[in-house]
């Protein structure tokens, strides 16, 4: 025999034709009636959730539709949401915040006399900075500027030679990649120092340059 499947709401329950037959379901606090033979259809309201199969059909109540229209406006609103916060493959990936990294290091020197202290730096992979020697005026430089603190003495800071670098446009370029360093001349009295700076940065990829940033940075002394 076929079998047809096929289903609507029932907004007010139980058929009224059907006050007793064969043996019935209890489905969440509601009955979920089995009625052989033939299928009902109210006039008014013609939403009756009925399954059939060869001869035999459901009735789910009103409260079931109720949770079942419920359910659907909930799954509906979600898919929106989900929607909104999909990530556009295709777009371009942010620029991060900074292109270099720096991590303080305790570095020991004698105190009262003239030490040599580095900063190291990374660039991160993609990516590189003009030096402290650009080739034109439009360049930014790599420069790292030391505040002022007590018990300690700075000279000039000793910068590392760039590498040539072209970009995409013919541009050259004169660049720190990678990893780089500073050196720094201290005289330091005894004790533990920690001193505040800035190294402010043009960084550029393979097809362009990017504004400048300050990159904050501390340097830690302990003179003995």
């Amino acid at each position: 025999m076929k079998k047809t499947f096929f289903a609507s709401f029932n907004i007010l329950g139980r058929h009224p034709e059907r006050s007793e037959g064969p043996p019935h379901l209890a489905c969440g606090g509601d009955e979920l009636q089995r009625k052989p033979e033939k299928l009902y259809s109210h006039k008014k309201n013609t939403g009756v959730l009925r399954y059939a199969q060869d001869d035999d059909f459901f009735y789910i109540p009103g409260l079931l539709r109720r949770l079942l229209t419920g359910f659907t406006a909930v799954v509906v609103l979600s898919g929106v949401f989900a929607a909104s916060q999909m990530i556009d493959l295709s777009a371009p990936a942010p620029k991060p915040k900074q292109f270099i990294s720096y991590t303080a290091e305790e570095q020991v020197v004698k105190a009262g006399k003239k030490s040599w202290v580095e900063m190291h730096f990374h660039v991160i992979d993609g990516y590189h900075v003009n030096s402290h020697t650009p080739l034109t005026e439009l360049q930014i430089p790599t420069v790292l500027k030391l505040d002022a603190a007590d018990g300690i003495k700075f000279e000039s800071v000793q910068y590392p030679a760039g590498a040539a670098y072209v970009i995409e446009d013919g541009t050259k370029l004169d660049v720190y990649s990678g990893m780089f360093a500073v050196r720094i001349p201290v005289v330091a009295s005894a004790g533990m120092h920690t001193v505040n700076g800035t190294l402010r940065y043009q960084a550029c990829d393979g097809g362009s340059c990017f504004p400048p940033r300050n990159l904050p940075v501390q340097l830690l002394l302990t003179a003995k």
